[in-house]
């Protein structure tokens, strides 16, 4: 914990779940680098890597490392490990479509080579593939025995999905994993069509029958808009109903948080919603596609883009909050807004990186931004806004100081925030790096 009184410090307390003075399991070398983990309030998920081999890991605070695989060991249906190869190593966050091509198209868009995982109940399901093979799997890592289940949920190599391809899991309520995806020309399902949509398996159906959700080449909201592309669904299971929230582009274009449940298909906030501080953009890359739904509380939290008196534009972090019917956007801050908790001549935020993820706990929105002043001074911070009292604050920032070292950086993903603690990568002036715990209960 933070002891000293001399230098800057975080303004939350915080405690270290691990850093690169560990040993990786199964190599004779250290940890070089973390990937920002998944948290679901006990215990943290994420990707690794040293000088030997890059690994999936969970680890419960104080407890022992697991490993749950990595580059050198096989998994089950892709004729060996997962492997990573530049711009051609990634998972598949959306894949786009239209009724004239229902074949759809795969966008990869990261180059780990196994992404962000998720936590379902007592397993965690990720996403891996053997590129150079052209095979790929969602897998479940079972806690309780510390293996891979020998057959993975889904797979291109058999079954509905055979030739066709599928996205990164999200996890839902009562052991249910959903991805996006579609089927190829052919599969072992006689008369089955995978159209491109949105499915659902259970970690406990020991047949792994996969249902459809949503099918975009047919489904289209009130006002007759159809889908594009999706991006991974978030799962919304606070609702009477439970609902599918996710990223989305319409055919003109037009892109905008989306809705499934028992009622269809429907848009939750998109292009020329009006804040006081302007207007959300109506032109590509308008949104993030990286969502963030509180696992407890009523918030989703997600960057945008404005447009701003004078025609500018300017990002902007927003949460909708689903306490109110309908769910209503609050706007939070803008890169154009005042950097809350930082002194200095005219200090602004910088970059592209402003707020991209947001997490939200469904009460708090946490954001990192970058900003500078006047005498170019360069700066990186951890900001916190309140849903209950509107305020945002300053939690950490490159220049305090954490178990004696100066941090630098920090990063957070969109699952790393329940209950008032985060979980976030924070790298240092020494160059090393940590995954800490956060207390932000008191902001």
């Amino acid at each position: 914990m933070n002891t000293s009184n001399t230098l800057p410090t975080p303004a939350c307390t915080y405690l270290k779940f691990i850093d690169t003075e560990y040993l990786m399991p199964g190599t004779a070398s250290a940890f070089i680098r973390f990937e920002p983990p998944v948290f679901d309030g006990t215990s943290i998920t994420f990707l690794g890597d040293n000088e030997e081999r890059e690994g999936l890991f969970v680890l419960r605070y104080n407890g022992v490392l697991e490993r749950i695989t990595d580059n050198a060991t096989p998994l089950p249906g892709l004729y060996g490990p997962p492997t990573g190869a530049g711009q051609t190593d990634a998972y598949v966050q959306s894949f786009s479509n239209s009724p004239l091509d229902p074949s759809g198209t795969l966008n990869p868009c990261d180059t780990l080579t196994i992404p962000r995982p998720v936590f379902v109940d007592g397993f965690v399901a990720f996403f891996a593939a053997n590129w150079p093979q052209r095979r790929a799997g969602i897998f479940l890592y079972d806690r309780s025995s510390g293996t891979v289940r020998p057959k993975p949920l889904v797979s291109n190599s058999e079954g509905a999905f055979l030739r066709g391809a599928f996205g990164q899991p999200v996890a839902g309520a009562s052991g249910s994993v959903y991805f996006p995806g579609f089927g190829g020309p052919q599969n072992d399902h006689s008369g089955t069509k995978m159209d491109p949509g949105i499915y659902s398996v259970s970690v406990y159906d020991h047949e792994q029958k996969i249902t459809q959700i949503l099918n975009t080449v047919t489904a289209s909201t009130p006002e007759r808009n159809m889908l594009q592309s999706i991006g991974n669904p978030n799962v919304w299971p606070r609702l009477p109903e439970d609902e599918l929230l996710f990223f989305g582009l319409n055919l003109d274009e037009n892109e905008a948080i989306f809705g499934c449940n028992i009622d269809g298909l429907h848009t939750k906030v998109g292009p020329g919603y009006q804040f006081s501080d302007g207007t959300i953009s109506g032109v590509s890359d308008t949104f993030s596609s990286q969502i963030s739904v509180g696992r407890n509380g009523g918030l989703l939290a997600f960057k945008t883009e404005l447009t701003i008196s004078g025609g500018g534009a300017a990002g902007a972090v927003i949460a909708l909050s689903f306490d109110t019917h309908p769910a209503q956007p609050e706007l939070i801050l803008t890169a154009v807004s005042p950097v809350p908790g930082v002194t200095g001549p005219n200090v602004m935020f910088t970059g592209n990186s402003f707020a991209t993820p947001p997490a939200t706990d469904g009460k708090r929105v946490a954001f990192c931004a970058g900003y500078m002043d006047d005498n170019t001074t360069n700066g990186v911070g951890l900001f916190v806004w309140n849903s209950g009292a509107a305020t945002t604050k300053l939690a950490l920032k490159a220049g305090d100081f954490m178990d004696m070292k100066e941090v630098t950086n920090i990063h957070i993903g969109t699952d790393c925030f329940v209950d008032g603690i985060l979980v976030a990568k924070v790298n240092f002036h020494d160059g090393s790096e940590g995954l800490y715990r956060l207390d932000l209960s008191n902001f």
